[in-house]
């Protein structure tokens, strides 16, 4: 299974603070169908590193998934969404919710700094990052093998309504079938 790069933010705005979790979008790199049912991960066994060229992304396969309005030309192919649990609790946590998000651009897998080049929009900088392996990735679904620096562990991502998630740690049992 394909290993993708996954980071968690810290983002400070005016407005207070929380944390960005983006994830390599395994359908708009074209690593998935774009079928809602039950997509396939290519299972090439390659890996990337965290640190890839982004010339190297590739273009023009992103845009039928449905939370990817207005991602294209591969430019923005970071699923991500807003969580208020940093991934060294997620262990304790157990459940906690994600609120979907705009897709990222790849430079922020290594960016920390101004958002926006300007204070207005707060500034962000990285907490934690690793790789993910997404056993299943559907329009409602995500089933994820996740090794962060902070968190290593199974997660099941379940969707609540139209930008509303729930993350839950998964257990060996439940991890059986993947």
């Amino acid at each position: 299974m394909q290993r993708l790069a996954t980071v968690l933010l810290r983002h400070e705005t005016p407005q207070g603070g929380h944390y960005d979790w983006l994830l390599e979008d395994p359908v708009i790199l074209g690593l998935a169908r774009t079928s809602h049912s039950c997509p396939q991960i290519a299972a090439k066994g390659n890996t990337r590193s965290l640190h890839s060229d982004l010339r190297a992304m590739p273009k023009g396969l992103g845009g039928s998934f449905p939370g990817s309005k207005g991602v294209s030309g591969g430019e923005r192919t970071l699923w991500a969404a807003r969580v208020n649990v940093p991934s060294g609790q997620w262990s304790t946590a157990g459940v906690w919710s994600c609120q979907q998000i705009d897709h990222h651009r790849p430079l922020y897998l290594r960016y920390q700094g101004l958002v926006g080049g300007t204070p207005g929009r707060g500034w962000v900088k990285r907490v934690d990052e690793g790789w993910f392996t997404p056993r299943l990735w559907t329009a409602d679904r995500l089933v994820l093998e996740v090794t962060m620096r902070q968190f290593t562990g199974w997660l099941a991502c379940l969707r609540q309504g139209e930008k509303l998630w729930q993350a839950s740690l998964l257990s060996a049992s439940q991890v059986a079938g993947f």
